[in-house]
């Protein structure tokens, strides 16, 4: 018990010594910075005059007659716009009208020679290999032919041609041949078989 009565009475010490330090500070005057607040009731005089007229231009009848005023506007509208297309060439768009023309033909133009350059360059190279092949049979005959080309190449052309229609004439004169001796074989076997009738 002499340990209770001990906590007990110091207790009791610490909440006097408590009581005497919170009257001491109740009695003290506290003292607090002195703070300047600026005077704004001209700003706020000026804000509220301003509000006055923002509410008499906003006020709910001017924002009312505003808005019919958008919906007749709106309905005068018609609900299909009538349009019309009207295409023409204008003088200012012919100059691109006839340049485009003569882009589009030079690029026909340049199309078609390139297909008749391939097809002679085609046609040359197969020369060029029947060549060569005739070559490496004759010798003799390809280096007669070169020799003469040589020589006089407008000479060797016009003896090309007369060779040429010679050969086309022996071949046609051949042909004849073979078709009237056909049509003489043919005309004995008709005449055979009359005769054995």
């Amino acid at each position: 018990m002499n340990k209770t009565e001990e906590q007990l009475d110091s207790i009791e010490e610490t909440l006097q010594l408590l009581i005497r330090k919170f009257e001491e500070l109740a009695g003290r005057a506290i003292k607090f910075p002195e703070i300047k607040v600026p005077d704004y009731s001209a700003y706020l005089q000026q804000i509220h005059q301003r509000l006055k007229v923002l509410e008499r231009h906003n006020s709910a009848e001017t924002v009312s007659r505003l808005i019919e005023n958008l919906i007749r506007k709106i309905d005068a509208i018609p609900r299909e716009i009538p349009m019309r297309h009207h295409h023409h060439v204008e003088t200012r768009s012919r100059g691109f009208v006839i340049t485009a023309l003569i882009l589009i033909m030079s690029s026909a133009m340049a199309i078609g020679l390139g297909a008749h350059l391939w097809w002679t360059n085609r046609s040359l190279k197969e020369n060029d290999l029947k060549y060569r092949m005739i070559r490496f049979e004759h010798p003799k005959a390809s280096q007669w032919a070169e020799d003469i080309y040589r020589k006089d190449p407008k000479a060797a052309r016009r003896a090309t041609r007369e060779l040429e229609k010679e050969e086309l004439a022996i071949l046609q004169a051949e042909a004849e041949a073979r078709r009237k001796k056909e049509e003489a074989t043919e005309a004995r076997e008709k005449l055979k078989s009359l005769k054995d009738n």
